[in-house]
């Protein structure tokens, strides 16, 4: 399915002059009109305080692995306005253990450089066409890494603990 993606809000948190340019190029290609550009995760996060994205993509951003820290922001401090905002964490770095990492830490999807605008367009589309309940727990504040919505049949093992699935509330 074609997307019109002209009211979309999107922060792009970007090190690279060039990949924030690339993807803004991109984006617009989608129709994409409302993009604002951070490159560190000080303006990432006032930006989308202020800013109020619909969605944001991510760099790594190097070996210091800011843009984790930034997703850990997003999704776990008071002050966040949107805790459930889907984060696309775009990065060169694609081994199986960074994968993890920003698994672990919140990130919605995970796109691999040098990205493809097919590629890109993938992961928006399955945050639009599939999105993921969200799990809150003591220490973990993002999506459910199940993707298929079987129910769940076996016994319960965590013993009334509080952790929760629900659905990203819309604001």
């Amino acid at each position: 399915m074609a997307y019109k993606f002209g009211n979309l809000r999107v922060l792009v948190v970007e090190t690279s002059n060039i990949m924030f340019n690339l993807t803004r190029s991109v984006l617009h290609h989608f129709g994409v009109k409302d993009i604002v550009s951070a490159f560190n995760i000080e303006e990432g996060y006032k930006h989308y305080m202020e800013f109020k994205p619909d969605i944001i993509i991510m760099d790594w951003m190097n070996n210091t692995a800011d843009g984790i820290e930034l997703t850990k922001m997003i999704r776990q401090r008071d002050d966040s306005h949107n805790r459930y905002i889907p984060i696309i964490m775009m990065t060169g770095f694609s081994h199986k253990k960074c994968v993890e990492i920003a698994r672990d830490t919140g990130v919605n999807e995970f796109v691999v450089k040098p990205f493809t605008a097919a590629s890109l367009y993938e992961k928006l589309e399955m945050i639009i066409e599939n999105p993921r309940l969200f799990v809150k727990s003591k220490n973990f504040v993002g999506p459910d890494r199940r993707r298929k919505r079987e129910g769940f049949t076996g016994n319960d093992k965590r013993g009334g603990r509080s952790d929760r699935r629900e659905r990203r509330e819309d604001s």
